[in-house]
């Protein structure tokens, strides 16, 4: 990766080709989902002996749920155990509520008709106000493969109550196992919600995983296995990738919300996308990118035909004024 000019200056930052740090690409590679629809069971606690299924709705991915290592949820929805988590991942706006188990059939039915509020806030990222806000965020970890050591590693980091100065104790975020998370298989992999932050490919070290996810948690960045966030299309979420990179080497740390895609539009000098990016300290970036296709074949989900994996290569040009970075 090359390294950007200072923050003051004016000029745009040189291009950054696609790297070549992993045996296998992971950059833009998270599912394209405005909201996440996780649902216990069969086994779990939302429907012992049956399977309640959810609607399908554009832009939310469903992902089915257990606790992790055969254990009962770490959280509660108010009245009773987890069933069903909703999640909406649009930066600014992002929210994350518990469904229990009692109510999952009820919220399903609601989220059944398309054409209804609930179902039409939920496809759109916003919230649908159905069960109790989370008062702490969620890791669903794909636990095909070598992400179940993963998963039993973060609730053993995040599981575990921690003791507030004025409060009862609380884990710092809900872990649960889930199946295939969407697009390519590259495990052990991980979405933070409510952000959709999607992290994958970082190989058998059963602490990789959750040193990411605690980076994340934490507003540190992570370079390797981070395959975007779930909010936007492959052009955009290689953008924010971008952006996140160069706040990286020039010692910025970034929490979620604080980069986020503020549009973008098709290239007319080649192709690919130009996309605008915005920190939330003030600063604004302009980001190209281009997919250049490889030689690597990979199915982009489970069960497809392998196809070239495409990596992208990007510039990104930042204001003109100078200016500083605040998280938050």
């Amino acid at each position: 990766m090359s390294t950007p000019a200072a923050p003051d200056d004016p000029g745009s930052w040189p291009e950054t080709e696609p790297e070549a740090e992993a045996e296998e690409p992971v950059e833009a590679t998270a599912p394209h989902a405005v909201s996440w629809l996780g649902l216990f069971g069969p086994d779990g606690p939302a429907a012992p002996g049956s399977a309640p299924v959810a609607p399908e709705l554009p832009g939310v991915r469903v992902v089915r749920l257990h606790p992790v290592d055969g254990g009962a949820p770490s959280a509660s929805a108010g009245d009773g155990p987890v069933g069903l988590v909703l999640a909406g991942t649009v930066p600014g706006r992002s929210w994350l509520r518990l469904v229990a188990a009692d109510q999952v059939v009820a919220v399903l039915d609601r989220l059944a008709d398309p054409a209804g509020e609930a179902a039409r806030r939920l496809a759109a990222g916003r919230d649908p106000g159905l069960g109790t806000l989370s008062p702490r965020p969620a890791v669903l970890v794909c636990t095909d493969g070598p992400g179940g050591d993963a998963a039993v590693e973060l609730v053993r980091r995040l599981g575990a109550p921690r003791r507030r100065l004025l409060g009862r104790a609380e884990p710092r975020a809900d872990v649960w196992g889930a199946g295939p998370l969407g697009g390519p298989a590259l495990e052990p992999s991980a979405v933070l919600l409510p952000s959709g932050m999607v992290l994958g490919g970082l190989g058998p070290d059963p602490a990789a995983l959750p040193d990411a996810v605690q980076a994340l948690l934490e507003g540190r960045p992570v370079l390797t296995g981070y395959r975007g966030r779930s909010t936007y299309l492959p052009a955009e979420q290689a953008a924010e990738t971008a952006v996140r990179r160069h706040l990286a080497v020039v010692g910025v740390s970034a929490w979620p919300d604080d980069v986020r895609v503020d549009g973008g539009e098709d290239r007319d000098d080649g192709p690919g996308r130009r996309v605008l990016v915005r920190h939330s300290g003030g600063r604004t970036f302009t980001v190209l990118v281009e997919p250049v296709e490889t030689e690597l074949l990979r199915a982009a989900s489970p069960g497809a035909e392998p196809t070239p994996v495409l990596v992208w290569a990007s510039e990104v040009v930042p204001d003109g004024v100078p200016g500083f970075y605040f998280s938050g």
